[in-house]
């Protein structure tokens, strides 16, 4: 038995896997050119990350792709980022959202999509005649920017030489980190 409730339980947990799993299959076999895919425990299987190759693949097809999906069809939010974001790391999701998604163009909203009964959020009415909304946040660049106006991501492994990067952690090991 386990007590169901405010994540993570172990439905979460395990729907956690199988349904990143499903998911990633049937985007692969719909042609989007995924490389990662994580349902989130903390989002009870109400949110889907979803990380594609840089450049190749558009954020509403994704997620329409998703939702035509058997496994996904009610999953009401959608975050679509790149595969320069780990989609099993939420740090990493959160930065790609706050960073790459433009608040008013990136974030789509649909009304009156299919629904289930269990989403919380919806009101009885909607329960009753399984009728939901969905968004989906798209954090990747737009594809007709020229590559010069994308941003260079600042990360240690991205913008310091091998070099300096060794002998920093060298020193940080030193000191006992």
């Amino acid at each position: 038995m386990t007590n169901e409730g405010m994540p993570v339980t172990g439905t979460h947990a395990t729907q956690s896997v199988t349904r990143s799993a499903e998911s990633f299959e049937a985007l692969r076999a719909s042609g989007v050119p995924v490389t990662g895919v994580y349902e989130h425990t903390e989002g009870c299987t109400l949110l889907i990350v979803v990380a594609v190759r840089a450049g190749l693949a558009r954020a509403d097809d994704v997620a329409h792709a998703i939702w035509a999906s058997r496994v996904a069809q009610s999953t009401p939010y959608i975050i679509v980022v790149e595969d320069d974001v780990d989609p099993f790391d939420l740090k990493q999701v959160l930065h790609a959202v706050v960073g790459k998604c433009h608040p008013y163009r990136g974030i789509v909203r649909l009304e009156r999509t299919r629904g289930q009964a269990l989403i919380p959020w919806l009101s009885r009415y909607e329960q009753k005649h399984l009728l939901g909304s969905r968004v989906y946040f798209d954090c990747t660049w737009p594809p007709e920017w020229d590559p010069a106006d994308v941003p260079v991501r600042c990360s240690f492994d991205k913008i310091y030489p091998v070099e300096v990067q060794q002998k920093a952690l060298a020193m940080w090991a030193k000191y006992g980190y």
